[in-house]
């Protein structure tokens, strides 16, 4: 019982320095509504106070596509090929594979 209570006490204690420092930390609302009344009142965009928009003066044309990529034919490997150590899994002839520690 000991443990629950003291379990419930630390939760409770985390919880109202939680609440305490969301009030110290949170913002002045008459400090928001300035700054809000601040952004109404100046448009956000420099290139329309000047009248000016990016590309106005010359048409934006969209860059050429690039050129369609080559398929290469797939090479499926033939039924008689004897890959790299031959038939039998051995090395090929005149090779020796033996390794030294």
């Amino acid at each position: 019982m000991d443990r629950i209570r003291a379990g419930l006490t630390g939760l409770a204690a985390v919880f109202l320095i939680t609440a305490v420092a969301s009030l110290l930390f949170a913002p002045d609302p008459a400090q928001q509504a300035r700054v809000e009344a601040a952004q109404a009142s100046e448009p956000g965009e420099p290139l329309a106070q000047l009248g000016v928009a990016p590309g106005s003066e010359k048409t934006v044309q969209a860059p050429p596509a690039p050129p369609p990529e080559e398929q290469q034919p797939s090479v499926a490997p033939s039924s008689n090929s004897d890959g790299l150590f031959g038939p039998s899994g051995s090395a090929p002839a005149g090779e020796d594979r033996s390794v030294s520690i």
